[in-house]
């Protein structure tokens, strides 16, 4: 228990130098996304990414009945530019899940 309040208080260090990023509504695209026709930095792009934005958030809960109080969840929001029909291979979503004692899950 002695480690309980240091452990709050890295919680609360992490949280507060996270950085906020700005990130658009899942199916608002942008009228300049829909028009490009290639990527300004590789004339040869089959796709690219136009944003990838990732955030984790941890919970601690010591009166849960699971073996570890600790959650951890993941949230991920991609948008990517398919630019030609060889790309559209690049749009295929691949999720990693390891199962150990069953305790991962995938929700959508």
């Amino acid at each position: 228990m002695k480690s309980l309040p240091l452990l709050i208080l890295l919680a609360i260090g992490v949280h507060a130098s996270a950085q906020q990023t700005i990130k658009p509504a899942f199916g608002k695209v942008e009228k300049a996304d829909l028009q490009l026709k290639e990527c300004d930095f590789d004339k040869n792009a089959e796709a690219m990414v136009l944003f990838d934005v990732c955030e984790v958030y941890c919970d601690f809960n010591p009166n849960t009945l699971a073996d570890n109080p600790l959650t951890t969840q993941l949230e991920r929001h991609v948008r990517i530019k398919i630019l030609t029909d060889k790309g559209l291979s690049r749009a295929d979503i691949h999720i990693p899940y390891y199962s150990y004692r069953g305790l991962e899950k995938v929700r959508t």
